[in-house]
Order: C-alpha cells, then structure tokens, then sequence
C-alpha cells in the first residue's frame, strides 16, 4: 500500500510541475482561458509558478499536506472564476469537471497525510 501512495504522489505532483513548465512554453494557452486583459500574461506566469511549487512540494513531500489544501483552493478559484462562467456561457464542462476531479484529489491527499 506504501508503494502505491507513493507512486501515486509522484504522479499527482508530476502531472502539476509538468503542466506548470508546458503553460511556461506556450503561456497564450491559459492566457486566453483567464481572457484578453493587458495582464492576463503575467497573471499566468504567476499561476504557472504556483502550480509548479504547489507540485514540487506534494513530489518531494515537503509540506505536501499544506500545498495539497492550497493546490484545492486554487483550483475552487478557478473553478468557480472561469470555468462556471464559462459553462454558463455554453462552453464545455472539460475543464470545469476535470479541475473538480483534481480539487478532489488534493483535498483526498491532504487528508490521507493527516492521518
């Protein structure tokens, strides 16, 4: 049981770190998730470095309980800031129901590390 949890932070943590550095290559991509605002390049820059430590620390397993809770935060934000209205605009669940799916599983790991 061990083996698994631990083969499956370093793929929860991987796929975030990973994610963060694609978004970094091509920042256009959130960039017009989050809208065609002045700053939505350097908000995304700003999101792309939390998501990045947010999943170095949940890999390495130093305050990975803490980034876990602060990964689901940031997720509910931008689930309930972009992907809600979008949705209600006519735009796919995708994104809205795999950012739930993820919320989900980093409120599961902070609470499977309390224990």
């Amino acid at each position: 049981m061990k083996t698994l949890s631990t083969f499956g932070r370093f793929i929860f943590g991987a796929a975030f770190i990973v994610y963060g550095i694609f978004h970094f290559i091509h920042p256009h991509h959130l960039a017009v998730t989050i809208g065609n605002t002045a700053l939505a390049e350097g908000i995304t820059y700003v999101i792309l470095v939390f998501l990045i430590l947010f999943g170095a620390a949940i890999f390495i397993n130093v305050k990975a309980r803490l980034a876990s809770l602060l990964l689901a935060l940031f997720l509910l934000v931008f689930i309930l800031g972009i992907h809600l209205p979008a949705v209600l605009n006519g735009a796919s669940w995708d994104d809205l129901l795999k950012d739930t799916a993820l919320m989900g599983a980093a409120l599961t790991y902070s609470g499977i590390l309390k224990k």
